[in-house]
């Protein structure tokens, strides 16, 4: 049996004994090759044996001790470690040197309506005064007049 290997892509595709030795194109990539006699394969090579694993060395630290049970024991030491950090940790909490995350700034906030004519002029003078713009919407009034509804907030002074 013959076999073609293209030698751009890979691709394998049988071929009749007759046709060994001729040059085909691959179905795939349209690139030429050689048809070749198909060969049996070699037998499989036997697997080599792993090498032994090295034995694992003896730690020098000391293992951690269990009780009859199987549950990790805790030693005198690690128990005074734990009780001096909550204590240093609710004396500072007592003390306030801990931050909650909370925001000792105070606010202070206006409100503004300025019609569609005096809009820019509003804000210009509301920002040079140090007020942010917190939140805005357009209101209509039964007469039809619009303006902007604005709430505005600044650190308090």
């Amino acid at each position: 049996m013959a076999v073609f290997v293209c030698p751009a892509c890979n691709h394998t595709q049988d071929a009749p004994d007759a046709y060994i030795g001729r040059t085909a194109k691959c179905l795939k990539c349209e690139t030429k090759g050689s048809i070749l006699d198909k060969k049996p394969a070699p037998p499989p090579n036997p697997p080599k044996p792993k090498p032994a694993a090295p034995k694992p060395q003896e730690s020098k630290t000391p293992k951690a001790s269990t009780d009859p049970a199987g549950a990790p024991v805790i030693s005198k030491l690690q128990v005074q470690i734990i009780i001096g950090l909550l204590s240093a940790l609710l004396i500072a909490q007592l003390f306030g040197l801990t931050s909650t995350g909370t925001s000792t700034t105070e606010w202070e906030y206006t409100i503004e309506s300025p019609s569609d004519t005096t809009f820019q002029m509003a804000l210009d003078r509301l920002g040079g005064e140090g007020w942010e713009l917190v939140f805005a919407r357009r209101a209509t009034s039964k007469y039809s007049s619009a303006s902007y509804e604005m709430i505005f907030k600044r650190p308090k002074r």
